[in-house]
């Protein structure tokens, strides 16, 4: 993954640090979902390959992200994970188990928890979180 810088006067965005996705000796891995926390302190990865989930921490205001640590997906294949408006649930849709699985996200830390097993759905790629009405 790729920290980028973006001048809004020029709309130029300039590439800064590389970082892996996956700990050291994992050979074949797809990330897919990028998604920053609301807070901007945080930025989680799917990881494909690996099936897990990487959360970066945030530093250098934004120029720098470090590995805090990765969470097993509890599936097969997680293409898109989605977080609800209070930040407080994320869910992993994995494609190729066909379920998705529920964590709990610690407001403090950030660190995600498996909540309870994950369901099954049929081929699950995306995942919009809805609102009331």
């Amino acid at each position: 993954m790729t920290v980028c810088a973006y001048d809004a006067d020029r709309a130029a965005v300039t590439p800064g640090q590389v970082v892996s996705t996956v700990p050291d000796g994992v050979r074949e891995n797809f990330p897919a979902e990028i998604l920053i926390s609301a807070d901007g302190r945080f930025v989680y990865v799917s990881n494909r390959g690996h099936d897990s989930i990487a959360r970066f921490a945030v530093e250098a205001d934004g120029e720098r992200l470090r590995l805090v640590d990765t969470v097993s997906c509890g599936g097969q294949w997680p293409r898109h994970i989605a977080v609800t408006p209070d930040g407080r649930w994320m869910y992993a849709s994995n494609q190729n188990s066909n379920s998705v699985t529920a964590f709990r996200v610690d407001p403090a830390g950030g660190e995600i928890s498996p909540a309870g097993e994950p369901f099954a759905t049929p081929s699950p790629v995306c995942l919009l979180i809805g609102g009331t009405t």
